[in-house]
């Protein structure tokens, strides 16, 4: 895998869309990888709801939000994510922070909300207006996942993410016993807080584009199975 480009962003004006507009224009010309939304103690603003904003806007940038456990339950993030990765083509990613959680709550919040994820295969729904069929209620899995803080029966109502899992990110220093994460920024070299997001993403040399449709291709990952 070639080295990941990531950029992170926690300015508060990220809550104006002609700013955070920019930003996303600057970090696609950039070749930026990925733009992390936040960061572990500088949440000025709520990630997902600007994922899901940024998603239908992007074309080659992952954008990746900081989700801190001490304020999500893991059934709204599942949806929140699945959503974000539609709205993307498969170009979300979510970065957990701990955000003054007890130690576990984290760890918790992911293995729950991908109990929820695989509660769904890509060939359940079937949207046939024809037979009036929507989904094979056969292939719908009841998670039922207990854990040490969360207790999630399931299924979630939102589709499998394209992605099967939106990419999960450790951001430096964040979540050590998280299990199995997709991609560990503090393993990086190529990642950045941005002080001044406009003027550095401005400088950046442009990278040369990636091959592939969904974050997990274009970095070289693991594809997950239906």
């Amino acid at each position: 895998m070639k080295a990941v480009l990531s950029a992170a962003v926690s300015d508060i004006r990220m809550n104006d869309p002609g700013f955070a507009g920019e930003v996303l224009t600057r970090a696609e010309a950039a070749g930026i990888d990925l733009l992390v939304l936040g960061r572990e103690g500088a949440l000025t603003f709520d990630a997902l709801v600007i994922a899901a904003w940024a998603a239908p806007r992007v074309s080659a940038l992952g954008i990746v939000a900081c989700v801190p456990a001490s304020l999500s339950h893991p059934f709204h993030v599942a949806r929140a994510l699945s959503a974000i990765d539609f709205l993307s083509a498969g170009l979300s990613g979510w970065a957990p922070v701990a955000a003054g959680a007890p130690a576990g709550m984290a760890e918790d919040m992911v293995r729950a909300a991908q109990a929820l994820w695989d509660g769904w295969g890509a060939d359940t729904l079937i949207i046939d207006k024809a037979s009036g069929h929507y989904l094979d209620s056969s292939k719908v899995k009841v998670p039922n996942y207990k854990g040490p803080f969360f207790n999630v029966a399931g299924p979630v109502n939102a589709m499998r993410p394209p992605q099967g899992h939106p990419l999960l990110v450790r951001l430096p220093g964040a979540i050590p016993g998280i299990a199995k994460v997709d991609l560990d920024l503090g393993l990086s070299a190529g990642h950045i807080d941005l002080v001044d997001p406009l003027a550095e993403l401005a400088v950046l040399a442009k990278a040369p584009p990636r091959d592939g449709t969904t974050l997990r291709s274009r970095l070289g990952l693991t594809e997950l199975a239906a």
